[in-house]
């Protein structure tokens, strides 16, 4: 009976043994399902849903200062006065925030910006610096916008001829939220 016994048990452990690597290759096996789908969830969210953005520069400032984190939307797809969004011009991107929208004719004059001859009641006062293109009226294209950085002394952005109006294709995104430093936006 002794014997029986002693069969009963190394079988029991030799079942047990593998199960036990069995088991680890399962978790191993999941571990890795799970860091694919989370690399695969993010890439999606971070390439049609939002995205983290650096601002690199003072050409925002005082709303935004260098180095901070932002997090644009991309789902927007049309864009109202004072938006600050996210353009790709070229090979840069640009953070700037709308002040013309499709359609309006826009004019700079003695640090007034002028909206369908209409003087705007801009959010920022400050100094304009210099209004480049926008010294003569331009009218907007249909999918065009007319953006500029908050900190218009030494902005470059729609006033500068390189630059210009910003198409509605350029537009990769509408920033929502200050992340770092915390801060309110």
């Amino acid at each position: 009976m002794n014997e029986d016994n002693n069969k009963e048990k190394s079988v029991d452990n030799d079942n047990s043994g593998n199960s036990i690597k069995s088991k680890k290759s399962n978790k191993t096996v999941s571990f890795m399902i799970s860091i694919i789908i989370t690399v695969i969830i993010t890439a999606l969210f971070n390439t049609f849903i939002a995205s983290f953005t650096m601002v690199s520069g003072n050409s925002m400032e005082p709303t935004f200062k260098d180095n901070d984190i932002l997090i644009a939307e991309k789902l927007t797809k049309s864009f109202e006065r004072f938006d600050v969004v996210i353009a790709k011009n070229e090979n840069i991107f640009l953070i700037k925030r709308i002040i013309g929208l499709p359609g309006e004719t826009i004019q700079i004059v003695n640090n007034d910006i002028y909206i369908n001859g209409t003087k705007l009641d801009d959010i920022l006062t400050v100094d304009m610096g210099y209004s480049g293109i926008a010294s003569e009226a331009i009218t907007l294209g249909e999918d065009e916008y007319f953006a500029l950085g908050d900190n218009r002394s030494i902005s470059i952005d729609s006033r500068d001829e390189s630059i210009g109006p910003i198409s509605k294709d350029e537009i990769c995104g509408h920033v929502i939220f200050r992340l770092f430093p915390p801060k309110t936006f």
